[in-house]
């Protein structure tokens, strides 16, 4: 009885009906708070912007991954969650394009910008991408060292995880989150995509490797991928978004013509 009323959150049954613990002390959000981002709540004003956040698929197991976001105070509400392999620029661009006009059916979205953050760390993945959403209404894409999109190193990593944790608490799902992965069935992909995004969350961690040499510090990283098989697309793209979004909003990125996007 007790499984036929958790359905499929098998982890939260497991920790409240059976005392079990799945996390543990290296994971970076705790599970009280991944129960809280992953409830529901509606976003009721229009907005200025919202930001869409893409981190190309690095081949292996690795998959696209776009979340899309809109950042109010000091909240966050997800309005957007595709995970896809999309071999090829085609499927690249159908999902990219898909995404964002479907974003465009939000009564609080209509006319806001869309401020695309393409991660750049492969190849000319973020210019291709650039160009695949230039004739798109009301589009930006952010640019560093004037190369299309943004680049994640560990040490950014730290920084977009210490941000992601500000918002952890008051980030919510919008109950029209967009999701239209054409490899999954229509009705059921946003639940498969939240169900992978909470397993994401939980199995992301903070490592310490030791240093190689005596006297060095030792090597920080944070990543989902602790074991063969393992992603962490989506919950790297939320952290890109959320990062950058904050980044875009107090006007700290340079060369963005603030006083035309609007």
């Amino acid at each position: 009885m007790v499984r036929a009323l958790y359905g499929d959150q098998t982890e939260l049954m497991e920790r409240e009906s059976m005392g079990a613990i799945t996390s543990d002390a290296d994971s970076v959000f705790n599970m009280d708070d991944i129960d809280s981002l992953m409830q529901m709540d509606p976003l009721r004003q229009d907005v200025e912007y919202f930001f869409v956040a893409v981190d190309p698929t690095g081949g292996g197991t690795s998959e696209m991954a776009i979340v899309s976001l809109v950042l109010v105070d000091d909240r966050c509400y997800i309005m957007g969650l595709d995970s896809s392999p999309a071999n090829g620029p085609d499927e690249i661009r159908a999902l990219l394009l898909q995404h964002i006009r479907a974003l465009r059916g939000h009564p609080c979205l209509r006319s806001a910008y869309c401020i695309f953050i393409p991660e750049s760390n492969l190849g000319q993945e973020a210019e291709h991408m650039k160009h695949m959403v230039k004739d798109e209404r009301k589009v930006f894409t952010i640019h560093e060292k004037k190369k299309a999109g943004v680049n994640t190193t560990h040490k950014r990593k730290q920084l977009y995880a210490q941000t992601m944790l500000e918002y952890t608490r008051t980030t919510r799902i919008d109950p029209a989150c967009v999701c239209v992965n054409p490899n999954l069935d229509a009705t059921k992909r946003l639940l498969h995509t939240k169900k992978e995004f909470r397993k994401q969350l939980t199995q992301f961690k903070k490592l310490q490797i030791p240093a190689a040499k005596p006297f060095d510090l030792p090597k920080i990283i944070y990543t989902g991928k602790t074991k063969k098989g393992m992603n962490d697309d989506l919950v790297m793209t939320l952290m890109i978004g959320v990062f950058w979004g904050r980044e875009f909003l107090a006007k700290r990125i340079p060369n963005v013509p603030y006083e035309k996007l609007r």
